[in-house]
């Protein structure tokens, strides 16, 4: 590899390394930090350091994380105290389906707790966390209904109606995906409620119902097409830059100015899919993509990569997690090109100073999600990428340690 690259690299030894980064990063209002698994401790702990550098030295307001709404809502009340919760590990109690280590983890533990003791000491410049994903169909027309309980008996009957709908179709159904968006009477009672419920005085309660109920209506759609890989992808993804855009919008109107965010995604949410191969020849447009066209140079995209270790995951959806070996990449990739450049971890940030021809040559790119299946890797966990125009910036570890799961051996809680 050209010399040029070596020169640009940057040795990571400890958080005070993240300064160069902090620099490149500047003053961009969105700073995507994705990793390369859902079960890599070193990459929780280094993304949580590096965003706790961002809120202290770049004024980052608030956090959005790859989970649901409902769920993570409840960590962002225990972090302001505004909950009856009494630690971490209990905001994270409504965390209940697979996979569990992604988020009840200890590393995610002491972040949390992090946060709460940072918006303890500074109450006027408090941070938040929200949730950006789509998995809480019920979880979420729970939150509406008791939201409406106490207000309005009309209202909460329509909901509670929309409920058993909701439940009618699933139990119909031999999958999640049920029915929902050929039932009209469901339909109806859900544009009834956002009729009303969208156009409200809006305050930060109301904010989080009216969220629910984007997420309702998205996930019908979303578990509607679930059979169609690239579409329901897309759908997902257009859900989760919805409600980073809503988030951005209300924290404007609250605050008459717009918001530093972090965004915790995977690779495969937070590299640019028009420079993964496998997303480009299908045309589907991921979380990054969505960013990149409306930010532009306003935005700033961090990868995290390992050549080998060990890993949390399952071999199926839904199946008990395991720690499982995560072998040496394979020769034609962009980990085992850096495993040989230099031993050891090192952040390297895409600029004229480090972009060479090998760089910008395509190469193989891992993707461990919840489910991983290590024997059959080049199948299923690699996808061609190029990886200077997928990312701004990479950190790579080049060995790295499953994360330490909260509930060993469980499937769900």
């Amino acid at each position: 590899m050209n010399s040029a690259t070596k020169e640009a690299i940057i040795t990571l030894n400890n958080i005070n390394d993240f300064d160069h980064l902090i620099q490149a990063i500047d003053n961009k209002k969105i700073i995507m930090i994705g990793d390369g698994s859902h079960g890599t401790d070193e990459f929780y702990k280094l993304r949580a350091d590096l965003t706790k550098k961002l809120i202290t030295e770049k004024g980052v307001n608030f956090i959005v994380i790859e989970w649901d709404w409902p769920d993570v809502y409840r960590i962002n009340q225990y972090i302001n105290g505004v909950s009856n919760d009494k630690s971490s590990q209990q905001s994270l109690d409504n965390i209940t389906r697979f996979p569990l280590w992604m988020w009840r983890n200890q590393a995610v533990i002491e972040f949390i707790e992090w946060l709460k003791n940072y918006n303890d000491v500074h109450p006027n410049n408090k941070v938040a966390i929200y949730g950006l994903d789509l998995y809480s169909l019920f979880k979420s027309m729970e939150r509406i209904i008791n939201y409406l309980v106490d207000k309005d008996n009309h209202l909460t009957n329509v909901a509670k109606f929309v409920y058993q709908r909701l439940t009618k179709n699933r139990n119909n159904q031999s999958s999640e995906d049920g029915s929902y968006s050929s039932d009209k009477q469901l339909l109806d009672g859900i544009n009834y409620l956002s009729n009303i419920l969208m156009n409200s005085k809006i305050d930060d309660q109301l904010f989080d119902i009216q969220q629910n109920l984007h997420l309702i209506r998205d996930a019908i759609q979303y578990y509607q097409n679930l059979d169609n890989d690239d579409l329901s992808w897309y759908l997902r993804d257009k859900h989760m830059y919805d409600t980073l855009i809503r988030l951005i919008n209300y924290y404007h109107f609250k605050h008459n100015y717009y918001p530093t965010v972090v965004v915790w995604t995977h690779n495969s949410h937070m590299g640019d899919s028009y420079y993964i191969k496998e997303f480009s020849n299908s045309r589907v447009w991921n979380l990054a993509q969505f960013i990149r066209n409306d930010f532009g140079p306003n935005c700033f995209n961090i990868g995290f990569l390992t050549f080998n270790g060990t890993v949390t995951a399952a071999t199926q959806w839904n199946s008990p997690m395991k720690t499982m070996t995560v072998p040496p990449a394979v020769s034609d990739s962009y980990e085992y090109l850096f495993h040989n450049l230099v031993h050891g971890n090192f952040i390297l940030i895409f600029n004229n100073n480090s972009l060479t021809e090998q760089l910008l040559r395509p190469h193989k790119q891992r993707f461990i999600g919840a489910v991983y299946n290590h024997d059959q890797e080049l199948k299923y966990h690699y996808f061609t990428t190029i990886l200077p125009q997928e990312f701004n910036s990479i950190i790579f570890l080049d060995q790295t340690n499953a994360v330490i799961p909260l509930d060993r051996g469980s499937v769900t809680r």
